[in-house]
């Protein structure tokens, strides 16, 4: 069977660095190992190049972005692309809301625990932010709850904001954190975060739907692959009851879940992580074992192809 999966940005330093793009790319490397397997993404010129994994990308080029957003690309290209497929996977598109309950599967996502480990020699400390910097991730409000005296380093690039206010949004951080043990670690490498997750004592996720200018989003958190790869590296998670957040962090066994833009109590579980080490590295050994029962890559690609044979079997 012929897979090809369609992306509308490429991760990485030609596009952008985030999780919504980094999981097409690894849920088809994993796919790869199993089955023939392409993925197609977009940008400014066309390019293929092959994977260590054995997965093929191909980079159409887009002609124009509807409204200019690097998710809505125009790519002629893409019905050729797609002629020899015997089965298309897209991301980023929207199901219809006729799409019937039983004809829906979730696979959810993975992350590779090889990569991402228990360092039992890491000593770790502080609080730890990996993700975009704009106004749905609540970032704002992690400053603020930080417990006193604790660290936080804040991983990821700008978000793509193109309007005032939020476009500012990194310059508010930066005002919010001058008074506080905040450092900006900016874009980070791919392979600096296995260290970074390692070292950490609690990863956060503060997102929110109402953000801190007022806008309403609807969708502000998808699955969180930090949090996944967090918890395979042993790191606690303290995140918002958001999106897919809170069926994969498991409340009380592997991290704990707090109330969207409730800053008190995002302080107060991020205090109890901080200075409780026994609860700590009991929470990570816990989010670890959870990770390999049942949220590694390959069978997060198991279960994509087990739908991918009710579709093609009818």
């Amino acid at each position: 069977m012929r897979v090809i999966h369609v992306a509308p940005t490429p991760f990485g330093a030609t596009g952008l660095l985030g999780g919504g793009e980094r999981y097409p790319l690894e849920l088809a490397r994993a796919l790869a190992a199993e089955t023939d397997c392409e993925l197609v993404t977009f940008g400014r010129r066309p390019n293929e190049v092959p994977d260590p994994s054995g997965l093929q990308i191909r980079t159409l080029p887009a002609l124009a972005y509807l409204g200019g957003h690097p998710a809505h690309p125009l790519a002629p290209g893409l019905p050729g692309a797609l002629a020899h497929a015997d089965l298309v996977h897209t991301h980023h598109m929207r199901s219809t809301p006729s799409a019937p309950p039983r004809r829906t599967r979730v696979i959810y996502g993975g992350a590779d625990p090889e990569r991402f480990r228990l360092d039992p020699a890491a000593t770790r400390r502080g609080v730890l932010f990996v993700g975009r910097l704009t106004p749905h991730k609540g970032v704002e409000r992690l400053i603020e709850a930080l417990p006193g005296g604790a660290q936080l380093r804040v991983a990821g690039s700008a978000g793509h904001d193109r309007a005032l206010p939020e476009r500012a949004y990194p310059l508010l951080l930066r005002r919010l954190a001058s008074v506080r043990d905040v450092t900006f670690l900016g874009p980070v490498p791919d392979d600096r975060l296995p260290s970074l997750y390692s070292e950490a004592a609690v990863l956060a996720l503060p997102s929110v739907q109402r953000t801190c200018y007022g806008r309403w989003v609807p969708v502000s958190e998808l699955l969180g692959l930090a949090a996944l790869e967090a918890m395979a590296s042993g790191t606690p998670v303290v995140c918002s009851r958001l999106g897919g957040l809170p069926e994969v962090v498991r409340d009380g066994l592997t991290g704990f879940l707090v109330e969207p833009g409730d800053g008190r109590q995002l302080g107060e579980r991020l205090d109890q992580v901080l200075n409780d080490p026994a609860l700590a590295a009991r929470l990570g050994r816990n989010a670890r074992e959870l990770v390999l029962e049942r949220f590694t890559w390959q069978k997060c690609a198991r279960r994509c192809l087990a739908a991918y044979g009710e579709l093609v079997g009818g």
